[in-house]
């Protein structure tokens, strides 16, 4: 994660959340993996989150899903103005079927494809009232047992079903 895009927003609304339920904050872990900024664990400290923050350098890929699948939430930063842009990252996400906070464009196309399967939450950039709602919804999914992914529609986002309408696509081209 790079400095320029930094979700600054969250941090704020994460830690005004995490402020106001203090027993929650006890058991948060900000975990990141790779490279990340250092401007941003900075800013996350500055929010009272310092405590919170668990940094490891890159690993396999086989290693960080392991990582991944014991999250209890996923954060996944989009790219701020741009609508089209979706991330590999969500792919992987979809599959490991855990709760995503995102933080991109609203009504751009990654809110769309967390909206079809149910996997996650977006807000903007921007908006720190539906980042603070967001960050509400999924520690609630959490409490109350009730996140529910559609896992038929995240199945049409498989490497297999994706190639499927890409060949469909191109064979309407050709006839």
């Amino acid at each position: 994660l790079t400095k320029d895009r930094n979700p600054a927003l969250l941090w704020s609304e994460l830690g005004r959340y995490l402020r106001q339920n203090p027993g929650l904050a006890q058991r948060v872990e900000l975990v990141f993996v790779g490279n990340v900024d250092p401007f941003i664990f900075q800013e996350i400290e500055s929010h009272g989150m310092g405590g919170c923050l668990r940094i490891h350098k890159p690993m396999p890929h086989k290693e960080l899903q392991g990582h991944l699948a014991n999250a209890s939430i996923l954060i996944l930063v989009g790219v701020a103005g741009q609508k089209g842009v979706v991330t590999g990252k969500l792919f992987e996400y979809l599959f490991l079927e855990r709760p995503v906070l995102s933080i991109s464009p609203s009504g751009g196309d990654l809110e769309l494809i967390l909206q079809q399967t149910g996997c996650g939450i977006n807000a903007d950039f921007d908006d720190s009232k539906a980042i603070y709602e967001a960050i509400e919804k999924v520690f609630q999914w959490i409490s109350t047992g009730g996140f529910r992914p559609n896992r038929e529609n995240i199945q049409m986002y498989s490497r297999r079903k994706l190639t499927e309408r890409l060949v469909q696509c191109m064979n309407r081209m050709i006839t």
